[in-house]
Protein backbone atom coordinates (compact mmCIF):
# COMPACT_ATOMS: atom_id res chain seq x y z
CA UNK A 1 0.00 0.00 0.00
CA UNK A 2 2.18 2.53 -1.22
CA UNK A 3 1.00 6.17 -0.49
CA UNK A 4 2.78 9.12 -1.55
CA UNK A 5 6.26 9.98 -3.29
CA UNK A 6 8.30 12.94 -3.01
CA UNK A 7 12.01 13.18 -5.75
CA UNK A 8 14.86 14.09 -4.47
CA UNK A 9 17.36 16.61 -6.11
CA UNK A 10 19.74 13.70 -7.37
CA UNK A 11 16.71 11.87 -8.94
CA UNK A 12 15.91 9.57 -5.86
CA UNK A 13 12.50 8.91 -5.48
CA UNK A 14 11.20 9.03 -1.65
CA UNK A 15 7.93 6.31 -1.45
CA UNK A 16 5.94 5.65 2.07
CA UNK A 17 5.39 2.41 1.74
CA UNK A 18 2.23 2.62 4.11
CA UNK A 19 1.13 -1.22 4.60
CA UNK A 20 4.82 -2.33 4.94
CA UNK A 21 5.77 0.22 7.88
CA UNK A 22 8.53 1.48 5.98
CA UNK A 23 9.88 4.62 4.03
CA UNK A 24 11.55 3.06 0.57
CA UNK A 25 14.11 4.94 -1.81
CA UNK A 26 14.14 4.34 -5.84
CA UNK A 27 17.76 5.00 -7.11
CA UNK A 28 17.67 6.62 -10.69
CA UNK A 29 19.09 2.91 -11.80
CA UNK A 30 15.83 1.15 -10.22
CA UNK A 31 17.44 -0.23 -7.30
CA UNK A 32 15.20 -0.63 -4.43
CA UNK A 33 16.42 0.09 -0.80
CA UNK A 34 14.48 0.78 3.18
CA UNK A 35 15.78 4.24 4.74
CA UNK A 36 13.56 3.79 7.59
CA UNK A 37 10.83 1.79 9.65
CA UNK A 38 8.22 3.87 10.71
CA UNK A 39 4.11 2.92 11.99
CA UNK A 40 1.90 3.38 8.59
CA UNK A 41 4.01 6.27 7.28
CA UNK A 42 1.85 8.78 4.66
CA UNK A 43 2.57 12.10 4.35
CA UNK A 44 6.30 12.88 2.56
CA UNK A 45 8.91 15.40 1.70
CA UNK A 46 12.44 15.38 0.54
CA UNK A 47 15.07 18.62 1.12
CA UNK A 48 17.89 19.52 -1.26
CA UNK A 49 20.19 17.67 0.88
CA UNK A 50 18.70 14.71 0.76
CA UNK A 51 16.73 14.94 4.31
CA UNK A 52 13.43 12.97 4.47
CA UNK A 53 10.46 14.68 6.57
CA UNK A 54 7.67 11.55 6.87
CA UNK A 55 4.37 11.64 9.01
CA UNK A 56 3.45 9.11 10.89
CA UNK A 57 1.57 8.72 13.87
CA UNK A 58 0.73 12.10 14.09
CA UNK A 59 3.99 13.40 14.19
CA UNK A 60 6.73 14.24 11.36
CA UNK A 61 9.79 12.64 11.43
CA UNK A 62 13.30 13.38 10.13
CA UNK A 63 15.39 11.26 8.59
CA UNK A 64 18.69 11.48 7.44
CA UNK A 65 20.89 10.11 4.59
CA UNK A 66 22.63 8.24 6.77
CA UNK A 67 19.40 6.79 7.75
CA UNK A 68 19.13 7.76 11.51
CA UNK A 69 15.77 8.95 12.13
CA UNK A 70 14.17 10.93 15.20
CA UNK A 71 10.92 12.78 15.88
CA UNK A 72 11.33 16.03 14.13
CA UNK A 73 8.21 17.84 15.30
CA UNK A 74 5.20 16.00 17.40
CA UNK A 75 4.38 13.76 19.43
CA UNK A 76 3.93 9.81 18.48
CA UNK A 77 0.49 8.80 19.50
CA UNK A 78 -0.66 12.27 20.33
CA UNK A 79 -3.38 13.92 18.60
CA UNK A 80 -3.48 17.87 19.38
CA UNK A 81 -3.96 21.65 17.78
CA UNK A 82 -1.03 22.77 19.39
CA UNK A 83 1.05 25.41 17.12
CA UNK A 84 4.04 25.57 19.10
CA UNK A 85 7.68 25.00 18.25
CA UNK A 86 9.48 21.29 17.92
CA UNK A 87 7.91 19.17 20.74
CA UNK A 88 5.26 21.73 21.86
CA UNK A 89 4.01 21.34 18.85
CA UNK A 90 1.01 18.63 18.04
CA UNK A 91 -1.14 17.75 14.80
CA UNK A 92 -4.24 16.28 14.27
CA UNK A 93 -3.97 14.44 10.84
CA UNK A 94 -1.94 15.76 8.62
CA UNK A 95 -2.40 15.69 5.02
CA UNK A 96 0.55 16.62 2.80
CA UNK A 97 3.87 18.04 3.21
CA UNK A 98 6.41 19.91 1.15
CA UNK A 99 10.05 21.80 1.00
CA UNK A 100 11.22 24.43 -0.62
CA UNK A 101 14.40 25.07 -1.35
CA UNK A 102 15.50 27.16 1.13
CA UNK A 103 14.47 24.32 3.84
CA UNK A 104 11.22 25.65 5.00
CA UNK A 105 8.93 23.06 5.88
CA UNK A 106 4.88 23.19 4.65
CA UNK A 107 2.27 20.89 6.52
CA UNK A 108 -0.90 21.03 5.83
CA UNK A 109 -2.99 19.47 8.34
CA UNK A 110 -6.86 18.78 9.27
CA UNK A 111 -7.51 19.46 12.99
CA UNK A 112 -9.50 16.91 14.00
CA UNK A 113 -9.65 17.82 17.27
CA UNK A 114 -12.02 20.81 16.48
CA UNK A 115 -15.10 20.98 15.67
CA UNK A 116 -16.20 21.83 12.71
CA UNK A 117 -13.03 20.28 12.01
CA UNK A 118 -10.70 23.16 10.33
CA UNK A 119 -8.00 23.15 7.45
CA UNK A 120 -4.62 24.39 8.41
CA UNK A 121 -1.15 25.28 6.82
CA UNK A 122 1.98 25.68 9.02
CA UNK A 123 5.34 26.27 8.26
CA UNK A 124 8.81 25.33 9.92
CA UNK A 125 12.47 26.32 9.51
CA UNK A 126 15.03 23.68 9.39
CA UNK A 127 15.56 23.30 13.15
CA UNK A 128 11.42 22.84 13.98
CA UNK A 129 10.77 26.79 14.60
CA UNK A 130 7.65 27.61 13.54
CA UNK A 131 7.37 30.74 11.10
CA UNK A 132 4.67 33.15 11.20
CA UNK A 133 2.52 34.23 8.40
CA UNK A 134 1.98 38.10 7.82
CA UNK A 135 -1.39 39.52 9.26
CA UNK A 136 -2.81 41.69 11.54
CA UNK A 137 -1.59 39.71 14.72
CA UNK A 138 2.32 38.64 15.13
CA UNK A 139 0.57 35.22 16.70
CA UNK A 140 -0.43 33.95 12.96
CA UNK A 141 1.47 30.77 13.48
CA UNK A 142 -1.32 28.93 11.11
CA UNK A 143 -3.37 29.81 8.17
CA UNK A 144 -6.85 27.85 9.19
CA UNK A 145 -9.93 27.17 7.28
CA UNK A 146 -8.69 27.56 4.39
CA UNK A 147 -9.52 25.01 1.69
CA UNK A 148 -8.43 21.02 2.49
CA UNK A 149 -5.42 20.00 1.10
CA UNK A 150 -4.57 16.52 0.23
CA UNK A 151 -1.34 17.28 -2.01
CA UNK A 152 1.03 20.03 -1.48
CA UNK A 153 4.19 21.51 -3.67
CA UNK A 154 6.40 24.32 -3.91
CA UNK A 155 7.06 26.48 -6.80
CA UNK A 156 10.49 27.76 -7.93
CA UNK A 157 9.36 31.69 -6.87
CA UNK A 158 8.45 29.93 -3.59
CA UNK A 159 4.69 29.93 -3.49
CA UNK A 160 2.41 26.70 -2.16
CA UNK A 161 0.50 25.18 -5.18
CA UNK A 162 -1.67 22.35 -3.49
CA UNK A 163 -4.67 20.30 -4.36
CA UNK A 164 -8.10 21.15 -2.47
CA UNK A 165 -10.62 18.34 -2.73
CA UNK A 166 -12.93 17.77 -0.44
CA UNK A 167 -15.37 19.69 1.81
CA UNK A 168 -14.67 23.13 3.91
CA UNK A 169 -17.20 23.14 6.84
CA UNK A 170 -18.91 26.52 7.17
CA UNK A 171 -21.69 26.38 10.05
CA UNK A 172 -25.14 25.11 11.06
CA UNK A 173 -24.40 21.80 8.77
CA UNK A 174 -23.30 23.51 5.60
CA UNK A 175 -19.90 23.14 3.57
CA UNK A 176 -18.09 24.31 0.74
CA UNK A 177 -17.22 21.58 -1.87
CA UNK A 178 -13.34 22.11 -3.30
CA UNK A 179 -12.34 20.35 -6.64
CA UNK A 180 -9.67 23.11 -7.34
CA UNK A 181 -5.71 23.57 -7.70
CA UNK A 182 -5.05 26.70 -5.50
CA UNK A 183 -1.89 28.87 -4.61
CA UNK A 184 -0.71 30.50 -1.23
CA UNK A 185 1.63 33.28 -1.56
CA UNK A 186 4.19 34.54 0.62
CA UNK A 187 2.06 36.45 2.35
CA UNK A 188 -0.98 33.31 2.94
CA UNK A 189 -3.53 34.86 0.22
CA UNK A 190 -5.08 31.74 -1.28
CA UNK A 191 -6.22 31.94 -4.67
CA UNK A 192 -7.58 29.40 -7.24
CA UNK A 193 -5.35 28.18 -10.36
CA UNK A 194 -7.83 26.07 -11.94
CA UNK A 195 -11.40 24.01 -10.93
CA UNK A 196 -14.69 24.66 -9.59
CA UNK A 197 -17.15 23.46 -6.65
CA UNK A 198 -18.62 21.70 -9.65
CA UNK A 199 -17.38 18.09 -10.95
CA UNK A 200 -17.01 17.87 -14.51
CA UNK A 201 -16.26 14.16 -15.79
Amino acid sequence: LPSELAIGATGNIYVSDTGNNKVRVIAPNGAVSTVANLPAPTAIAVDAQGVVFVTSQHAIFKVLPSGATSVFLGTPGAVGVLAGDTSQTQFGDVRALAVDKSGILYVAEKQVMRTPENHTLRRFDSQGKILHWPGATASQVTLGVIAPLTSIAVDSAGDVIGVASGFRALFSGSAQRFNHIVRFNEAGAMTTLAGSEVYIG
